[in-house]
C-alpha cells in the first residue's frame, strides 16, 4: 500500500548546528510542506519535509521522541537515528499548537506499533518454546503430553491471529479517523462558501427589490413623459395651425422641441437601466441555482460523516470485544502452561526414579 499522508503544516525548517550544537542552520530558503506519513509496509511513522528536490527531514517517529517549544512559534525534536535536532519556525502559534497536537498523537501511535511489536515476539518467544517442549516429549513417547502441546500451541496461535486482526482493526480505525477528519474539513469549507452565497444571495435580493422597484418608479415616470410628449406634441400642431400668435408661439415651440429632445434622451437612459436590471436579474438566478447545488453538497457531506461516525463507533466496540477476548486468551494460555510446567516436572522426577530402579 505504500506510505500514506495524515497531516501537513507549513514552517520555516532549521538544524542544529553540529559543530556548536547551540545555533541553528536553516534547511529551507521560505516555508515548506512538513507531512506526516504512515509507512504501511514497515509499520512506522516518518515526518517528511522536501524542498524542490531535497528531502530536508526524514525522520522516523520513535515513542521516545519528545517535540519541545521552545517559544511561541518555534519548536524542536531531537532524532538520535539521525544524530540531529531539527527545528521548525510555523508563521502563527495556532499552526505550532496544531503541528504539537498531531506530533504527540502520531509519538503515541508508534509507541502502540512498538508495543505490539514486543508482545508479537514475546508470542513467537513462547511458541518455538512449546515447540521444544513437544520434541523432548516426543522423544519420551508420553502421548498425553503431546496433546496438552499441541492445545497450548493452538492457543498461542491464536493468541497470534487476534493480535493480527487487533492490528487490522487498528489500522482500519485510523483511516477511518482520517477520511473522518477530511470529511470535517471539507464540510466546514461547504458551510463557509454556503454562508458567502447566503449572504451574497441576501445582498443581491436586497438589490433585487430595490432595483424593481425603481423600474417600477421609471415605468411610471416614462408613461407620465409619453403622457406629456402626447400633450405637447397636440399643442404644438395646435400652435403651428395657429400662425397669428407670431414669435412669442414660435419661441414657446423651440422650447418644447428642446424639452421632447431631453425627454427622448431621457427614455433611451431609462431603457439602457432596464436592460442592465434584466442582466442582474439572470445573475440572480445563476447565483440561486449555484446556492441550491451547495445546499445539496453540504447535505451529501454531513450524510457521510454521520455514517463514517456509526461506522467508527462499530469498529471501536469490536476493538474492544477483540482485546478483552485477547486477555482471555492469553490468560488462558498463562495457566496452560504453568498446567504443563507442573506435569513436565512430574515426569521429569517419575524419569529419574525409573532410571534409578533401572
Amino acid at each position: 500500500m505504500g506510505e500514506v499522508p495524515i497531516f501537513t503544516s507549513k514552517a520555516h525548517v532549521f538544524v542544529i548546528d553540529p559543530v556548536t550544537k547551540k545555533s541553528w542552520i536553516p534547511s529551507s530558503r521560505s516555508a515548506v510542506a512538513v507531512n506526516f506519513f504512515f509507512d504501511s509496509a514497515r509499520r512506522s511513522y516518518r515526518i517528511i519535509s522536501v524542498d524542490g528536490t531535497k528531502a530536508i527531514i526524514n525522520s522516523t517517529v520513535t515513542p521516545d521522541m519528545v517535540f519541545t517549544k521552545t517559544s511561541a512559534k518555534f519548536g524542536q525534536w531531537a532524532d538520535v537515528r539521525a544524530n540531529t535536532v531539527y527545528g521548525l519556525g510555523f508563521a502563527t502559534d495556532v499552526l505550532l499548537s496544531k503541528f504539537t497536537e498531531h506530533f504527540e498523537d502520531i509519538r503515541e501511535r508508534a509507541t502502540d506499533l512498538s508495543d505490539q511489536k514486543e508482545i508479537r515476539a514475546t508470542t513467537n518467544g513462547e511458541v518455538e518454546t512449546d515447540d521444544s517442549d513437544t520434541r523432548s516429549a516426543k522423544k519420551d513417547e508420553l502421548q498425553p503430553d503431546d496433546e496438552m502441546l499441541s492445545s497450548a500451541s493452538d492457543d498461542s496461535r491464536s493468541t497470534n491471529q487476534s493480535i493480527q486482526e487487533l492490528k487490522s482493526l487498528k489500522l482500519s480505525h485510523d483511516r477511518l479517523k482520517l477520511a473522518l477528519a477530511q470529511s470535517t474539513a471539507n464540510s466546514k469549507k461547504w458551510e463557509t462558501e454556503l454562508q458567502a452565497l447566503k449572504n451574497t444571495n441576501a445582498r443581491l435580493t436586497t438589490a433585487l427589490q430595490e432595483s424593481m422597484s425603481n423600474v417600477d418608479q421609471w415605468h411610471r415616470q416614462l408613461t407620465l413623459y409619453k403622457e406629456e410628449n402626447e400633450q405637447f406634441k397636440k399643442k404644438i400642431k395646435e400652435l403651428e395651425n395657429d400662425k397669428n400668435k407670431g414669435a412669442e408661439l414660435n419661441d414657446r415651440v423651440a422650447d418644447l422641441k428642446r424639452e421632447m429632445e431631453k425627454l427622448h434622451k431621457e427614455n433611451s437612459e431609462k431603457s439602457q437601466e432596464c436592460n442592465m436590471l434584466q442582466q442582474r436579474i439572470g445573475v440572480l438566478t445563476v447565483v440561486e441555482k449555484q446556492h441550491n447545488e451547495c445546499s445539496a453538497r453540504h447535505q451529501k457531506a454531513y450524510d457521510e460523516n454521520f455514517r463514517l461516525k456509526e461506522r467508527i463507533a462499530g469498529l471501536e466496540d469490536r476493538l474492544n470485544d477483540t482485546q478483552r477476548d485477547r486477555v482471555r486468551r492469553q490468560t488462558e494460555a498463562q495457566q496452560l502452561l504453568g498446567q504443563l510446567a507442573s506435569h513436565l516436572t512430574d515426569i521429569t522426577e517419575v524419569t529419574q526414579k525409573l532410571q534409578s530402579v533401572l
